[in-house]
């Protein structure tokens, strides 16, 4: 791993870079092409924390864009009322775990919803079910989220499964990640694994991710949207198999 110093940061801005391009383009995607590139170099909960100030920046230009949708709250809250006291709790799981155990989920939280976004197989909840589904899906998206920072899966998924808009998904994901941030944040910082110094190189991070996101919403108006989001998921694809492989060695 590199000694903390300039090259390491130099690393950080090009990822939170990468990062930036991948969220702007897709509109998802942040930490999971940012944690795992981190950790290459570095502990994983370390790297968790160094993506935390750009992961609640880029959430946040996000949420503003897409105010327009914001009654969608109304329909989600469940899901975050369950998602951020489990993750508050569960979050003291994280400096206890093995980091290969650590590696292994990781890897496959990222498989998981790169394939179902792939496939694109997500059933449709009305009526009744609607409710438990939510409350459901908060309560495990907090238990996974709280021990390795990734805290998209189920939530996505049931907000594609209640029938949310293409731009009521972007703000229900963008408050449920900006939110999260900040709770994800609060358990690192108690836990001693989020520091002065942390924050500041993330802090850092703010120009190259602004950067990254400029030049993912080009592409995003110039590129076919499918393809790139084809590509985006192959990408994570391989990522979360890299993150596997690092945890079974």
């Amino acid at each position: 791993m590199m000694g903390f110093g300039w090259p390491l940061i130099a690393w950080a801005l090009a990822v939170f870079t990468l990062a930036g391009v991948v969220k702007g383009a897709a509109g998802f995607g942040f930490p999971m092409v940012s944690v795992p590139l981190l950790a290459q170099v570095m502990p994983v909960p370390q790297a968790i924390a160094w993506a935390l100030v750009p992961t609640f920046a880029a959430n946040l230009v996000q949420m503003v864009e897409t105010r327009a949708h914001a009654a969608v709250v109304r329909s989600i809250w469940p899901l975050l009322a369950a998602l951020y006291p489990v993750m508050l709790a569960t979050v003291r799981l994280m400096p206890s775990m093995d980091p290969k155990a650590l590696y292994l989920m990781v890897g496959v939280m990222i498989e998981v919803v790169a394939l179902m976004q792939l496939t694109g197989r997500i059933p449709r909840v009305e009526g009744r079910m609607r409710l438990p589904l939510l409350l459901a899906a908060g309560a495990i998206t907090g238990v996974l989220g709280g021990m390795t920072s990734f805290y998209g899966f189920p939530a996505l998924q049931a907000f594609l499964a209640i029938g949310l808009g293409a731009h009521a998904f972007v703000f229900a994901a963008s408050v449920m990640f900006l939110v999260g941030t900040l709770v994800l944040g609060a358990g690192l910082s108690t836990l001693g694994i989020l520091g002065l110094d942390d924050l500041l190189v993330s802090a850092l991070g703010l120009p190259a991710v602004a950067l990254g996101l400029a030049i993912g919403q080009r592409i995003r108006h110039r590129a076919s949207p499918a393809l790139f989001r084809n590509l985006v998921l192959a990408t994570l694809f391989v990522m979360g198999i890299s993150m596997i492989a690092k945890g079974l060695a």
